[in-house]
């Protein structure tokens, strides 16, 4: 945070500002920002610098400017300082207060604003841990004397406690924060099996745990080649960027080495490829499911060092649910997917078995004809047909006779031939059993009359029984006669 406007210092007594400092820290309600801005305004009130700013060590042993007054917004962003690096890396490597008060005659300096001449870096000491620097710059050759130096120190003593008292806070929160997280993501991945439902969900849980500027989720193609980009958002704003081949970029390469990427200034690593303007920092973490690479999720941000160490520990932890999360969204749209296409497969084929039957029966002079079709599934290959044929109507054979020795084959039951002169149906047998020959069932067929429905439509049955038994009679003779020529000849007035 960074405060432009300077503060000149005011003609306190030095036990005034000891006793403010112990107010302050007494007071502070472990609030990081607001207790860095008191020690600043404290920090002015002793000394007249143009340039303040609290500097707090990082996971990667540097320093980074966490308050500050004075600066240019974006250096302030951006400056990062190794330990031992520069006058402020020195006193922290050290430990020691450092005065410089002309930097022109120390290499160390480096340069933050022009018209620079003086230079002090306070340490910030805690139960013997670094925990930062107090870093004052001035425009005036010896602006820093010993009384500066003394003071400064002591209330540095006294601001040490209660910052590294509020980052345990801080942290303890965020990683509460974390751990709720997971417990909504838990019960959110649940309840939502769409996968663009899902990855807006997932960009949305993170962004108040870990703050960004632009998130994506790309999965790996069947390929095993190729990132797929399957969502995007930057700036509350869904955008569509381009798919990534493995190992290219950092998305890339994060996914071919299976380990999670960070990218503290994307403008000092070769690997970044610029798809957003603007971005300085970026972490990618692969999702893997069974030692399985299925996608990557990546975070960018506008500021260098945006994401820490932290920060992937907590994305290491969301990442199984994650993917666990996006697995089974895909197996669900994949599972609706064949469902849709199979439900238009069978109205399709329903649609066609209904154009292949009639939509209503054919109408004969006499006689009155009904035909249902009722499908056990969805769909059958089951048809019907209506055949118009000159004075025929075809019956279903209702039995079969086997005899060693004898023909293999003998048709018993009724056939239906229609006589056109006279409008009627008359049912004729053919080749009745003899009175010697037995069934395979053991009885013995008497007279070979139809079966009931057959009857019921011919009331006159009972005069043509002797009838029927001539024609059989005279089928069954030319038969054998026509059994040597190999030819089938029709006796003389019978109908077939």
């Amino acid at each position: 945070m960074s405060d432009p406007t300077p503060s000149r210092p005011q003609a306190d007594e030095p036990l005034d500002l000891l006793i403010e400092a112990a107010e302050i820290v007494s007071r502070h309600t472990l609030d990081l920002d607001h207790l860095l801005g008191r020690l600043v305004g404290l920090v002015s009130k002793v000394v007249d610098a143009e340039l303040v700013a609290i500097m707090l060590k990082m996971d990667d042993d540097s320093l980074k400017i966490r308050f500050a007054r004075g600066y240019d917004e974006d250096v302030a962003a951006d400056l990062r300082v190794k330990l031992g690096n520069g006058i402020t890396g020195a006193a922290a490597a050290s430990r020691q207060t450092i005065v410089v008060n002309d930097v022109a005659q120390d290499p160390r300096y480096i340069e933050a604003a022009q018209a620079i001449r003086a230079e002090m870096a306070v340490p910030l000491i805690a139960r013997g841990d670094l925990v930062g620097v107090i870093d004052l710059q001035s425009t005036q050759i010896g602006a820093f004397g010993d009384q500066e130096h003394s003071l400064l120190e002591l209330i540095a003593s006294h601001f040490s406690i209660a910052i590294e008292a509020a980052r345990l806070y801080r942290a303890t929160m965020r990683q509460n924060r974390v751990l709720k997280t997971l417990s909504e993501i838990a019960q959110e991945f649940s309840r939502i099996l769409k996968l663009d439902q899902l990855l807006s969900k997932i960009a949305s849980l993170i962004h108040p745990m870990i703050p960004y500027d632009a998130l994506s989720i790309l999965l790996l193609e069947e390929s095993d080649t190729v990132l797929k980009h399957y969502f995007g958002v930057r700036y509350d704003e869904r955008i569509q960027w381009d798919n990534v081949k493995l190992g290219v970029g950092i998305v890339g390469r994060a996914t071919e080495t299976k380990r999670p990427v960070l990218v503290r200034d994307t403008h000092l690593d070769d690997r970044y490829v610029a798809v957003i303007d603007g971005i300085r920092s970026e972490v990618a973490i692969p999702l893997m499911l069974k030692d399985k690479v299925i996608g990557v999720i990546d975070l960018e941000c506008e500021q260098v060092d945006a994401f820490t160490s932290q920060t992937v520990q907590t994305l290491s932890l969301l990442a199984p649910q994650i993917a666990t999360a996006i697995e089974n969204a895909c197996l669900y749209e994949q599972v609706a997917h064949n469902e849709a296409r199979m439900e238009r497969d069978l109205a399709a084929a329903r649609a066609l078995q209904e154009n292949l039957l009639y939509a209503a029966t054919p109408e004969f002079p006499g006689v009155e004809i009904a035909a249902h079709n009722e499908a056990a599934l969805e769909v059958t290959g089951d048809l019907y047909d209506f055949f118009p044929t000159p004075g025929l109507v075809v019956g279903n054979p209702y039995r079969r006779r086997e005899r060693q020795g004898h023909r293999r084959r003998a048709l018993r039951g009724a056939r239906q031939w229609a006589a056109p002169q006279s409008g009627r149906i008359r049912p004729v047998a053919r080749r009745p059993a003899r009175h010697d020959q037995s069934n395979v069932d053991g009885t013995q067929d008497r007279c070979p009359l139809p079966d009931g429905d057959l009857r019921a439509m011919a009331p006159h049955r009972a005069r043509t029984c002797n009838r029927e038994r001539r024609t059989a009679a005279a089928y069954s003779q030319a038969e054998r006669q026509g059994a040597g020529a190999g030819s089938r000849r029709h006796p003389a007035g019978a109908t077939r």
